[in-house]
């Protein structure tokens, strides 16, 4: 008995001495959201989670900037001295084109609109990731089919945004493309001045006939507040963020599949990670800006019932593709589509 006690007791030891050989060194990952906006909050989640059930040795140091410039400085300062970081994760363009200015880890971003602006085109090795960009001919196509009659558009753009130049005047360019007249943009500095800004496009004598909110954090995470001030005075919105307009009020939107990238942007950690040679490394940051291809980057999402209660008529190549990838062709837009333009 006693035999057998010692030779169960060895087993266990040297099984213990295995178990410790082959646990994996921690690797530590600092990433960072912009703010909490629904399409920033999804892509940290999902992102942390895919990486995690591949590599439970990843350690993550997650931060939130709260749209708050100082805290986003010290949170890049923070980063920057870690030594233990591997690499720095940057969810949205201020997050991102902050980290760009402070040495330190390799940064891979996601859901950078104009990465140019962000000044992560800089050539660095040691840069690279997602754009959010997807076509706005096509989404002004939609909208069009939807409101023929729609004539003047109302935009906020956001001061905080280094891309908001970039996105107005893309959104002025197709709209005049599309057949709207004009174009109203009001501009806010802060998040405390989103509530004036919808009320002076949507409540005066000069009302827009409908709202449509691009790329902006700063906006996405304060739609509620939008929503509810536009549809008081029957002013419908559109938008380019379909995970943060789901639910919301918003009737039409047309944008990135925040799901498909996260799951781009978390390969791209995981290859990271694995590499084997420098080189593998290297051949990550080969690109400084990645685009996910074609219509299947894109996402739609309709309220069929907000819809109805403007009187919209949604076609049905559109119901096709809501929910899903974008890619059900519009009846009369034909085979030769003008190549999509990204933001």
């Amino acid at each position: 008995m006693n035999e057998k006690r010692h030779y169960f007791g060895a087993v266990l030891f040297l099984a213990a001495v295995i178990a410790i050989g082959c646990k994996k060194e921690p690797v530590y990952i600092g990433l960072a959201k912009y703010n909490a906006s629904p399409s920033n909050n999804l892509l940290a989640d999902r992102i942390m989670a895919i990486v995690s059930e591949k590599h439970p040795e990843v350690v993550f140091e997650s931060e939130n900037g709260e749209g708050d410039t100082e805290k986003i400085e010290q949170i890049s300062a923070a980063f920057a001295g870690d030594a233990r970081l591997q690499l720095r994760i940057a969810i949205d363009g201020p997050i991102a084109e902050r980290f760009a200015e402070d040495a330190g880890a390799p940064i891979i971003y996601a859901g950078v609109t104009d990465p140019e602006s962000a000044g992560l085109l800089s050539g660095s090795n040691q840069i690279t990731g997602y754009s959010d960009a997807v076509s706005v001919e096509n989404a002004f196509f939609d909208i069009m089919a939807m409101m023929p009659e729609l004539d003047n558009l109302g935009q906020i753009e956001s001061a905080n945004e280094s891309n908001s130049q970039y996105i107005k005047g893309v959104i002025r360019y197709r709209s005049a493309l599309a057949g709207i007249n004009s174009v109203k943009t009001t501009l806010i500095r802060n998040v405390g001045q989103i509530s004036d800004a919808v009320s002076a496009l949507v409540s005066t004598d000069a009302r827009v006939d409908a709202l449509y909110l691009a790329n902006s954090s700063d906006l996405f995470e304060n739609v509620g507040t939008i929503v509810q001030i536009a549809n008081r005075n029957l002013v419908p919105i559109f938008s380019s963020d379909p995970v943060s307009s789901a639910g919301t009020g918003v009737m039409f939107s047309y944008g990135a599949n925040y799901h498909k990238m996260a799951e781009a942007t978390a390969d791209l950690i995981i290859r990271y990670i694995e590499a084997q040679a420098e080189e593998e490394k290297e051949a990550i940051f080969a690109r400084n800006v990645r685009t996910q291809d074609g219509d299947e980057a894109a996402q739609v999402y309709v309220d069929e019932e907000v819809a109805k209660k403007f009187g919209v008529t949604v076609p049905e190549y559109i119901l096709a593709k809501a929910g899903t990838s974008a890619t059900a062709t519009p009846p009369d837009q034909g085979a030769e589509q003008n190549e999509a333009e990204t933001e």
